[in-house]
């Protein structure tokens, strides 16, 4: 072996300050935004997806030097099952106002709360206490808060709070204590506030979620009173429960991030202070729920998840809004576990028995053996199940392996050879170990000996020789640090340690052979830390533009893209009055007109070569809504019709300018179809015959092989608009988001928020015009800030309103001046320098801010 061994055989973007530079006479504003989340329950559905403009895009007036958006881009986060909290009032130290406990407990709070005999808020006895002893004192006012931030966002959850109260009398016209629990989303925005106070000999309350209206609580004294909020997350419908009645729903659109208790009394505002009571807060508690396993927010259309091999499972989502795909059933093409009753892309070579069940690949086969003579040979050449990496192996890995022999008929003679080879890109063996075993014919029916043990790693000799032990098994770990190999196993009393190549990983060969008779091998399982497998979500998500208003004879509609990615339909006055027209809208394309009640008034599918459609059967002026559904999954990239014969292969070609086209390149080759080159992984081929259609979608490799029916009407490629690398795993919650892809310093003019549940979509969106120099004086330069700010429900313009903007880390407010249709002004102060300031829009219809960092260019 050559070199080290140790063999035993026997065993931001942000530039900061200046960061932008200067040029004399150039003054331009770029904001960095941030997208918050939805602050107020939006009606419909289970589910909804957020489509959002990106956390750090840049926002510049249209004709800036930094470019336009190229486009939308999906993302898929795994949903964290967070940790719990829980706050039983407990902790050290005991019987001290409030302010005390907190600091040493960890708690934020601010104001000041009593601390007298006579009145105070301490934790004493396992309890937050506030105590009114009826005690002379002098009248004051207090207000004071405890805040818990939680360490991550509960979107599914129950928040428990136990309030107890004593109070067997009252003094007519005494200061009511007012107590306040807020739970708030990670914008400090209220989902749900309990509001209590003292009044009359009980505690009195109501409670409200998102700013709506109160519903009241029952009143309890002299007793525990539990009152818990449950959400099941993403869009589901939450509860807020006291004791066991139900008294709120809502629909829960945002996490629970911060817990406030208030308490606030006023003495001095009143003539005398009430007569003795005790309020206590005794536990609070926030517990998780786990997300049910499932990808959430996905926009209606047709959508799949393709393994590397082709293996797909496919849903629909019904247009209307966002759901979620169940990942029951998910093609799990490397399957290392072998749990699934499938090979996945595995591929067999020379074996006549390949085939999972009961947990294991169960293998037979016949041919070379992997002795002394495998490294630098062909992987192909040995029999075995191999499996191709679809993405190389770089760097460090690991590889565990078992495998177990059995056999049929103790009275025969049996020998097989098992073990495992690592090839790099070539499909080359670079590293491997196998083992042989055998059975005397007529001995016990499960004796088996291990007869020999051979292992390498390159660029080194191959080591190896007869060991003569009992044994059946092998369990196999080869790991690479470095260019540190090491290879493990037990049975073998095989541990070495060597210098051997850094070549990347390019596949695995699970080598069997049997000499005398046939063994089965039933490989447990094969667990690695490589890229074994990379999944792709698919899809074809349906757009959907809407004009509302009244339209007339002279109108055209035009379905047009934007930079935000969302479609518009813009109406202009032509000269004629040939009818009300919609244009820029492509095959398969759905247009449709309702009346101002919602009622269908027109309805066409474009055909085939037609760009624009005129509305028939519908009287004019018409005042309703208009809309424009593409559906992508319409309209094939590329289609074939001709005559095709087993051995054919069709393929795929595109011009620069996106043409593409089927040519059928070779004839009469060694496979039993058709077969589809030139694709990408996840694209759909669609065999149509005698009027059906069958459904193949292309691996990593970009070949489909279609088995051939007794005729063909046509093969249609289709290209997904939607395209997201990720290993999707049964049993874990995922979340789908949309954001602006603006890769390097590309920016777009417009930053954008929108909501889309399974019936209604609502969409935030603030364009950014101008950033102008107004004065430079005494107290500072002034810059104006011109935008448009409109809000869109179900893709129609609302009605105009203004935002709330603020601009700075503290808020600081901003005026806000109209001055063009949905087109507003702010001054805002420029800073000093290349300094940024924060600024914030906010909704004030649903409570949706987009925050962003604007930063100066002089």
């Amino acid at each position: 072996m050559l070199g080290v061994k140790e063999c035993s055989g026997q065993v931001k973007w942000d530039n900061g300050p200046g960061g932008f530079g200067r040029a004399l006479g150039l003054f331009v504003a770029i904001l960095m935004f941030a997208s918050s989340m939805p602050v107020q329950p939006l009606s419909g559905g289970q589910s909804y997806v957020t489509f959002y403009s990106g956390d750090q895009v840049l926002l510049a007036p249209e004709g800036g030097t930094y470019g336009r958006g190229t486009g939308m881009a999906y993302s898929i986060s795994e949903i964290p099952q967070p940790q719990g909290w829980i706050e039983p009032f407990t902790s050290p130290p005991q019987g001290v106002p409030v302010a005390q406990w907190a600091a040493a407990n960890g708690y934020a709070f601010e104001g000041t709360a009593p601390a007298s005999s006579a009145l105070s808020l301490n934790v004493t006895n396992g309890a937050l206490t506030w105590t009114n002893n009826d005690a002379a004192r002098t009248r004051a006012a207090y207000n004071f808060t405890l805040w818990k931030s939680l360490d991550q966002p509960l979107y599914a959850y129950d928040l428990a709070i136990n309030i107890y109260v004593a109070k067997g009398s009252y003094r007519t016209g005494a200061a009511p204590l007012y107590l306040t629990i807020t739970a708030y989303d990670q914008n400090m925005v209220p989902i749900v506030t309990l509001r209590f106070n003292t009044s009359g000999t009980q505690l009195y309350g109501n409670a409200s979620a998102y700013g709506g209206s109160p519903v009241a609580l029952e009143s309890f004294y002299n007793t525990v009173s539990t009152f818990t909020v449950s959400s099941g997350g993403y869009g589901a419908q939450a509860t807020l429960s006291q004791n066991a009645s139900q008294k709120l729903t809502f629909a829960s659109f945002t996490p629970i991030r911060h817990l406030s208790i208030n308490y606030f009394i006023n003495e001095a505002a009143f003539a005398q202070y009430d007569k003795a009571y005790t309020v206590k807060i005794e536990d609070a508690s926030a517990s998780p729920a786990p997300e049910p396993p499932a990808l959430f927010g996905v926009p209606a259309g047709e959508w799949w998840y393709t393994a590397s091999n082709g293996e797909t499972i496919a849903w629909e989502i019904p247009a209307g809004g966002a759901g979620a795909l169940s990942l029951e059933g998910l093609p799990t093409a490397f399957n290392g576990e072998f749990s699934a009753a499938t090979t996945g892309a595995w591929v067999p070579q020379g074996l006549s028995t390949f085939a999972v069940s009961g947990g294991s690949l169960n293998t037979k086969g016949g041919g070379i053996e992997i002795t002394n003579n495998g490294l630098g040979q062909p992987a192909a050449g040995f029999p075995g199940a191999y499996y191709a990496l679809p993405a190389r192996g770089e760097g460090d890995f690991y590889i565990a392996v078992r495998v177990a022999l059995s056999f049929a008929d103790y009275r025969l003679q049996y020998a097989s050879r098992i073990g495992i080879a690592i090839t790099d890109t070539a499909g080359n063996i670079i590293a491997y170990l196998t083992a042989s075993f055998y059975h005397a014919k007529m001995t016990s029916p499960y004796a088996m000996n291990l007869q020999d043990c051979y292992f390498g790693i390159s660029p080194n000799n191959a080591e190896g020789g007869t060991k003569l032990r009992p044994g059946g098994s092998l369990t196999v770990n080869i790991s690479r640090t470095g260019s540190t190999w090491r290879i493990v196993c037990g049975e073998t009393e095989t541990d070495c340690t060597a210098t051997g190549t850094t070549a990347s990983i390019g596949g695995v060969l699970l080598h069997h052979t049997n000499t005398v008779n046939d063994m089965n091998a039933g490989w447990d399982y094969v667990r690695t830390n490589l890229s074994a497998e990379i999944g792709l979500l698919s899809g074809n998500a349906v757009q959907r533009a809407a004009s509302g208003g009244t339209f007339f004879a002279n109108t055209t509609l035009t379905y047009t893209a934007t930079n935000s990615g969302m479609p518009l339909l813009v109406s202009t006055t032509r000269e004629d009055s040939d009818g009300l027209k919609f244009a820029g809208v492509s095959e398969g394309d759905l247009v449709a007109i309702f009346g101002s009640d919602g009622s269908p008034a027109y309805s066409t599918t474009v055909p085939a070569g037609a760009t624009g459609i005129t509305v028939t059967g519908v009287q004019l002026p018409f005042a309703g809504t208009a809309m424009v559904t593409r559906r992508p999954n319409a309209r094939p990239i590329a289609q074939h019709s001709g005559a095709l014969s087993v051995g054919d292969t069709l393929a795929l070609a595109c011009d620069d300018q996106g043409g593409c086209s089927l040519l059928k390149i070779s004839t009469g080759g060694g496979f039993p179809g058709v077969l589809v080159t030139g694709l990408q992984h996840g694209w759909k081929v669609v065999v149509t015959s005698g009027g059906s259609d069958s459904v193949l979608y292309a691996g990593h490799t970009g070949e489909a092989l279609v088995s051939l029916p007794t005729e063909i009407d046509a093969i249609s490629v289709f290209k997904p608009t939607v395209e997201v690398h990720s290993t999707l795993q049964e049993g874990t919650s995922y979340a789908l988001e949309r954001m602006l892809k603006a890769p390097g310093f590309t920016a777009t003019d417009t930053i954008f928020y929108e909501v889309s549940t399974t019936a209604y979509r609502y969409r935030v969106e603030v364009r950014l015009l101008s950033v102008e120099r107004q004065s430079s004086g005494a107290i500072g330069s002034l810059d104006k800030m011109t935008f448009t700010f409109r809000i869109y429900e179900d893709g129609v313009l609302a009605q105009e309103v203004a935002p709330v903007a603020t601009i700075g880390e503290n808020g600081t407010a901003i005026p806000v001046s109209k001055t063009a249709p949905y087109t507003f002004a702010a001054l805002i102060p420029a800073p000093a320098g290349s300094q940024s300031s924060v600024v914030k829009f906010r909704d004030p219809a649903s409570g949706i801010v987009v925050e962003g960092r604007l930063i100066f260019e002089h």
